[in-house]
């Protein structure tokens, strides 16, 4: 039989322990739906970074999940930026590959870096629920997760049961955005 809980050592598999998830801080899944993830490719994306955010600070594009790459600087915006950052790309001659239908989904909790086994029950529960995984960012207080919007509702559930708290329904204090 698996116990119900299990020690801080021990990474708990995806379909167990809930209640000790609970008890050690997991408050809520969150969704922030409606963003899209861009890649810009350069020569050098270190070198490149300062004047891309230049330009896009510009145009008053807020930017977050940035990723630096060997090859690219990887960015999610909202939807509604899409058409000023595609248009800024093509006024400046960057390549660009975009994907647009996204939602970001985290898994918050006030202390997440004392959370032994919190990355592989998303990951595992996830892989369970056959939802990919597009980008992956950790904080302080969660884990985010950029799957494709039509896999939004399922994914959050699905990491909403596995840790037996609830989808919020509103954004909340503590969420990363």
């Amino acid at each position: 039989m698996i116990p119900e809980t299990f020690p801080l050592s021990q990474a708990a598999p995806p379909e167990h322990g809930v209640d000790f998830e609970r008890e050690r801080g997991v408050t809520h899944v969150s969704v922030r739906p409606g963003v899209a993830r861009f890649s810009v490719y350069c020569d050098s994306p270190r070198g490149s970074m300062a004047d891309i955010f230049e330009l896009l600070a510009g145009e008053k594009v807020n930017l977050f999940l940035i990723k630096i790459h060997s090859h690219c600087l990887g960015f999610t915006v909202d939807t509604d930026d899409v058409a000023t950052v595609q248009a800024l790309c093509e006024r400046e001659g960057m390549r660009y590959a975009l994907a647009r239908h996204c939602a970001l989904i985290s898994v918050v909790a006030p202390a997440m870096r004392d959370l032994s086994g919190v990355l592989w029950r998303i990951i595992g529960s996830l892989r369970d629920l056959e939802v990919e995984i597009l980008e992956l960012a950790d904080a302080y207080n969660s884990v985010s997760c950029l799957v494709e919007e039509h896999q939004r509702d399922r994914a959050a559930q699905g990491l909403a049961d596995s840790f037996g708290v609830e989808v919020a329904s509103e954004p909340a204090p503590m969420d990363p955005w």
